[in-house]
């Protein structure tokens, strides 16, 4: 707790505000970490108010926008956390506390010098994952967003967004409305289970064709 306690004050409100929801459901974790002092709250809810409720949310969240206010949220306010952003040189400091702290963690190693060096290598892949893990969770987000998205259509209509040829036997993908060909999207449907654009689920039976292509 005293460690903790040396953090610049408005470093420890970011850090609780990124940990929200571990302090509120668990202060002394918040306690024992930030040197945070738990404050008893009494908050009513009611289930008719979640209209009156968002609109409370908006109007915090425009005021603190607009630096009328401290707090981001109600919820934050009953709290009596602010909200602020570490300055350049809070993180200079955090960061080099870091660093000194993981060099006193490697003088700590005890054993012989092959063992050191396993520890050494353990150390350095925690301190590499610690320190990249955001920027991966970010990258891992934006990936799985691009995964999710189904294949481009083509600019001419007339063409399978398949094969990107003019259809052959043209059919249409009920549970999406897309034509392909026959062929194509038969094949995709009973390999995928799912539309090829969408990546709406589909079987073979929601294949209909068309004699009529517009």
């Amino acid at each position: 707790m005293a460690a903790a306690q040396q953090l610049p004050s408005s470093l420890r409100a970011a850090l609780t505000y990124s940990l929200g929801g571990c302090i509120i459901a668990d202060a002394s974790f918040a306690e024992s970490l930030y040197g945070l002092r738990r404050r008893a709250v009494n908050i009513k809810v009611k289930k008719d108010n979640t209209r009156s409720d968002s609109g409370l949310s908006f109007a915090y969240q425009l005021l603190y926008l607009l630096d009328a206010t401290g707090f981001y949220s109600p919820g934050l306010h009953a709290l009596g956390i602010h909200v602020c952003r570490a300055t350049g040189q809070e993180l200079m400091d955090t960061s080099s506390k870091i660093s000194k702290i993981r060099s006193s963690e490697r003088e700590r190693l005890r054993g012989p010098p092959w063992l050191k060096a396993v520890q050494g290598a353990l150390l350095s892949c925690t301190y590499t994952v610690l320190d990249y893990a955001q920027t991966g969770l970010i990258a891992a987000v934006f990936f799985f967003k691009i995964a999710k998205e189904g294949i481009p259509l083509p600019p001419d209509r007339a063409m399978c967004p398949l094969c990107s040829q003019k259809r052959a036997n043209p059919s249409v993908l009920a549970v999406s409305g897309f034509v392909f060909c026959y062929a194509c999207i038969f094949k995709y449907v009973s390999q995928y289970k799912r539309c090829p654009v969408t990546l709406l689920n589909a079987t073979v039976d929601q294949i209909r064709r068309l004699f009529h292509d517009v």
